[in-house]
């Protein structure tokens, strides 16, 4: 695998977690004050998360669609657990930055370093092979 595929493999399960966050802040936002017009939008974008994220197990029609090959760009070796195990590490990365920036909230330190962990956790799960 080469560095641009692993490049394209991250870029993917960010603009994923990007899109559930926004998603998800869309519906929250909704269901607080704004009504059904950020509702709607909210869960659209939380459907395209979930087609994106799934381009990365490289199905038939994806790799027709886009005209790529993605198990051969992706590389045979994402598998579900290995996929979602590596999402989470990045939604919450995503999830924590992001609240960071455009929250008034304030991220706790606890939150940080267990994010740290999480971190580390997906770097273990994509490249450290038994």
């Amino acid at each position: 695998m080469t560095v641009c595929h692993e490049a394209i493999f991250w870029v993917i399960l960010s603009v994923s977690a990007i899109f559930e966050v926004v998603g998800d802040a869309l519906i929250r936002e909704g269901e607080k004050s704004r009504g059904f017009w950020f509702i709607v939008p909210g869960f659209l974008i939380l459907g395209f998360y979930g087609v994106i994220l799934n381009l990365l197990s490289g199905p038939e029609w994806a790799s027709k669609w886009i005209n790529v090959e993605l198990v051969k760009v992706i590389g045979p070796e994402v598998t579900f657990s290995m996929l979602l195990g590596v999402y989470v590490t990045v939604f919450a990365s995503v999830s924590i930055i992001g609240n960071a920036l455009f929250s008034a909230e304030k991220v706790p330190l606890s939150t940080w370093v267990g994010g740290s962990i999480i971190f580390l956790g997906g770097l273990f799960i994509r490249y450290v092979k038994f």
